[in-house]
């Protein structure tokens, strides 16, 4: 009915159904979680041997998308289930100019074994769902860079496996009310290198910001990281460090997105949301293959001819705004603890514009030293 997602076993049982029936979808046990359980990463346009898998992506055109990270945002784990229905059912003449699509079913295996109804109170639907915690109660989209987790070890197998051109990690927003159903977050403008920051805000972007809406009905708009309380403060770009999955992506250049649908929308609508997201994202890579590729080698020689690195980011004050559907907001008094709370009044829509903090300035720079040394 729409409001439902499915368990660890049933989402197994699904790409195995799936790779069982197609030669072009594929399905590999990638390694252990933290849980025991095993963590799986499905291929479209795969083959069965894995390396010649492998190999085809790091030589064409590649995406890698992630769901599951946190199990109680689940928008993710259905809309790459439809993805792979889609695709199963897709002419060969058009298969053949798809991307080779990764799909991480379900990385948070111990959050997706420990469902439940009520760990995302302010969320609608599903009726049940995995917990944000993975069975070490780690927060797995923090762990990125620490590796606490077997689950991160057995990520960066899948990463490096792949070497995706675009990276998408799927997620559910907590917080303020909107007229949007999606919101997406981007890495920092100012600190990606010019050829694929190019690529990514003057061509990928618009592409997305002009077609979601004409063809699905979804306007999108950044994540609502909020200035203040209330969105008269306006908003500022979030800073996807890399102990974020999305972060971790940007650190070898693949265009990064982590996609947030809005908790206060029905669950499928979440899902149809997130999945136009990923359709629209794969049809732009379709034309834009060879771009993408240029885009990404000029990135890394910009990188590596560098003699210093710029690091700890910060808002540079610069003034800039943009147009946003929000809802009005009011102060009522709590029949609960007799507090003032902030709400918004769905009755009451706008559109106007808002500040946007976009530009980031780098606090400092780091010598690039000639080698470094790991310890064990």
């Amino acid at each position: 009915k729409g409001n439902e997602t499915p368990t660890y076993e049933e989402v197994v049982d699904f790409y195995e159904k799936f790779s069982q029936q197609r030669e072009d979808i594929a399905r590999y046990n990638m390694g252990s979680s933290e849980y025991g359980l095993p963590l799986y990463l499905c291929v479209l346009n795969g083959e069965k041997d894995s390396t010649k898998t492998f190999l085809n992506a790091r030589n064409g055109s590649t995406i890698l998308i992630n769901n599951g990270i946190h199990p109680g945002e689940p928008c993710g784990i259905n809309a790459s289930m439809q993805l792979v229905i889609e695709f199963s059912n897709m002419p060969e003449i058009g298969k053949k100019n798809f991307p080779t699509v990764g799909i991480i079913t379900g990385y948070n295996v111990g959050g997706m074994k420990n469902r439940g109804a009520y760990s995302r109170a302010n969320q609608d639907g599903p009726a049940e769902h995995g917990f944000r915690g993975n069975a070490q109660n780690l927060d797995l989209n923090r762990d990125f860079i620490k590796m606490d987790s077997e689950n991160m070890w057995t990520f960066a197998t899948i990463f490096h496996a792949l070497d995706p051109d675009v990276f998408i990690d799927t997620h559910t927003t907590n917080g303020a009310d909107y007229q949007y159903a999606m919101t997406y977050i981007v890495p920092l403008y100012d600190r990606m290198p010019k050829p694929t920051r190019d690529l990514l805000f003057d061509n990928m972007l618009p592409y997305l910001k002009e077609n979601m809406p004409k063809k699905w009905n979804y306007d999108i708009t950044p994540y609502v990281s909020m200035n203040g309380e209330t969105l008269d403060e306006g908003i500022h770009a979030f800073n996807p460090l890399p102990r974020y999955a999305m972060g971790y992506a940007d650190l070898f250049n693949a265009l990064s997105f982590t996609t947030e649908a809005h908790m206060l929308k029905p669950f499928e609508e979440r899902v149809r949301s997130t999945y136009s997201f990923l359709v629209e994202t794969l049809a732009w890579m379709v034309n834009h293959g060879d771009e993408i590729e240029k885009a990404r080698t000029a990135a890394f020689k910009e990188q590596l001819s560098a003699n210093k690195y710029p690091v700890d980011f910060s808002y540079n004050g610069t003034e800039d705004s943009i147009l946003f559907k929000g809802f009005e907001w009011t102060y009522k008094t709590s029949t609960l603890t007799e507090q003032e709370r902030l709400y918004y009044d769905r009755d009451q829509p706008f559109e106007r514009y808002i500040p946007h903090h976009f530009r980031y300035d780098a606090a400092r720079e780091v010598d690039v030293p000639s080698y470094y040394v790991v310890g064990g």
